[in-house]
């Protein structure tokens, strides 16, 4: 068994959710695994929590990049072909391996990548639990290698001592929460993700499917509508356009529900994620353009203007996080409204271009 193992993983792609970099930069080191991305990273999810009215909204693609033990979740782990994902519950390791860092050299050993739950106490200097990304090891200098949204957020590669990683192991489960019994089966699963080859084409005809399925708030049909509440997880889910009315009600709690952002942490990924979801659709605008030959140059500009309009979204959200000035909430909701109108009209312009 080698010493040292580092896995190939290529730079992140995002800003806001770190199983959607884990997941991309798992798979993009293959041929034609950047196609797929593409084609697949159109649709949009909104989460409402149902039975915390205060929490603010979750936004995110879809579908989701939670390698969930879920069978109510529809996610890009089981639907890419460019991947292979197995599932082991914590106990398991613990029973199987003298240590936690036994176990990593092991599997990164045979080329998997490694997502499981850790203490954040070392990792964030804070007492709650959180997943990890290993991408390699070091038995000589007894280091692991990881990456997770860390640095204020942004994507970071770290690593630990094998001591101090499997100590992080162990003392997640005083984190793992019992109450809720949706993220304890989550947080209880280790995912083993190895890349694989595959040959991937563009598909024009799929890629139209679902900026129709944005546009009309449609989660799709038959795997991708897959999604639905757990037994023990109540959420109000919406999808494509819709994402914009649940953060407009976001901001409307903000603005008139009184001592609302007195309870309520500011949480920025909602506008991270536009930011993401607009960069990646200039990205693909790009992409058609250079790899498929489409006459798309037309469309660079309104891209553009989507990505700068996210992009004043997020500042004037930060600026308020500071200030609490609630003029900084207004100009974001009038910006949304202009983007709204823009992503539609970029959009079905595409439709009617690609198809």
């Amino acid at each position: 068994m080698e010493n040292r193992f580092t896995l190939q993983f290529h730079e992140p792609q995002f800003k806001t959710w770190s199983s959607d970099n884990f997941f991309i930069s798992t798979i993009l080191p293959k041929e034609t695994a950047y196609h797929w991305y593409m084609n697949f990273y159109v649709n949009t999810l909104g989460v409402a929590k149902t039975e915390d009215d205060n929490a603010p909204p979750s936004v995110l693609f879809h579908p989701s990049c939670i390698p969930t033990t879920s069978q109510f979740l529809c996610n890009v782990w089981d639907l890419c072909p460019f991947v292979d994902k197995n599932t082991l519950n914590r106990e398991i390791v613990k029973t199987s391996y003298p240590t936690f860092c036994d176990f990593v050299t092991d599997f990164v050993s045979q080329g998997y990548f490694i997502d499981a739950t850790f203490s954040q106490t070392k990792i964030r200097g804070r007492n709650y639990s959180h997943k990890a990304y290993i991408t390699g090891f070091d038995r000589d200098l007894q280091e692991v290698y990881l990456a997770d949204h860390i640095d204020n957020g942004r994507f970071q590669h770290f690593t630990m001592r094998f001591d101090d990683l499997n100590h992080a192991f162990l003392e997640a489960d005083e984190f793992i929460p019992l109450f809720d019994k949706d993220h304890q089966m989550e947080e209880n699963s280790i995912y083993l993700i190895k890349p694989k080859d595959f040959h991937y084409e563009f598909d024009c005809g799929l890629f139209s499917q679902f900026l129709k399925d944005y546009l009309n708030s449609d989660p799709g049909t038959g795997f991708l509508a897959k999604i639905r509440n757990t037994p023990f997880r109540k959420d109000a889910f919406c999808y494509g356009l819709e994402i914009y009315d649940i953060i407009e009600a976001y901001l409307d709690k903000i603005l008139y529900k009184p001592n609302y952002i007195n309870e309520n942490r500011i949480d920025d990924r909602i506008f991270t994620f536009l930011y993401d979801h607009k960069l990646t659709m200039q990205k693909r605008i790009q992409y058609l353009i250079k790899e498929q030959n489409f006459k798309l140059e037309p469309l660079l500009a309104p891209a553009g203007e989507c990505v700068d309009y996210a992009t004043m979204c997020f500042n004037l959200y930060l600026k308020f996080g500071f200030t609490y000035r609630k003029e900084n909430v207004e100009r974001i909701k009038n910006l949304l409204l202009g983007l709204k109108q823009m992503d539609i009209s970029l959009c079905t312009e595409l439709i009617e271009r690609v198809s």
